[in-house]
């Protein structure tokens, strides 16, 4: 038999280990490897992939680790090129986690920027923000194994060499 969500929407974190995740009203949980809970009456949090959590007067426990549920939360925005590509919701005090960076033909992901400087991921939120993705324009050309390309802003030459689909910049020659 269910318990009542209510008892349980939120977002809980571990300030020891860093972690946290959140219990949402549709049932779907958001900062875990798995996507959907239940809630039991009595007490048991059973996710999708079959890991038992317990709610209890501290908050929810799995093996001797408690999460307490966070009253303050925050919600980082990554947007790029104006469309919103993930939105997470951060306990006060917690860093936020960067999501995968996104892909734009002809250009390299260069980072994530709030307010026009690169973000700092290790850094605790404190607000609400939005961060867009940051992208620099790249000719490419392939020289197996390498691909190497020059950035076209006509004041310095840069060379990108591609490793497992992610790119390096270097200045200069490779």
């Amino acid at each position: 038999e269910q318990g009542n969500y209510a008892d349980v929407v939120g977002t809980y974190a571990n300030a020891e280990n860093g972690k946290y995740f959140t219990l949402k009203e549709d049932k779907t949980i958001a900062g875990l490897s798995t996507d959907k809970y239940v809630y039991a009456k009595d007490g048991s949090i059973i996710l999708s992939d079959g890991t038992v959590y317990t709610k209890n007067e501290d908050g929810i426990s799995m093996s001797g680790t408690i999460y307490k549920k966070i009253a303050t939360t925050y919600k980082v925005s990554f947007y790029s090129d104006e469309k919103t590509i993930k939105e997470v919701i951060v306990p006060k005090g917690f860093a936020c986690k960067s999501v995968s960076a996104p892909t734009k033909k002809n250009y390299v992901f260069s980072g994530w920027m709030n307010n026009g400087s690169v973000y700092d991921f290790t850094s605790a939120v404190q607000s609400d923000i939005k961060l867009e993705a940051n992208y620099a324009f790249i000719h490419i050309s392939d020289y197996s194994p390498y691909i190497k390309g020059y950035f076209d802003d006509n004041s310095k030459i840069l060379y990108c060499l591609k490793k497992d689909g992610v790119a390096e910049i270097y200045e200069g020659g490779i």
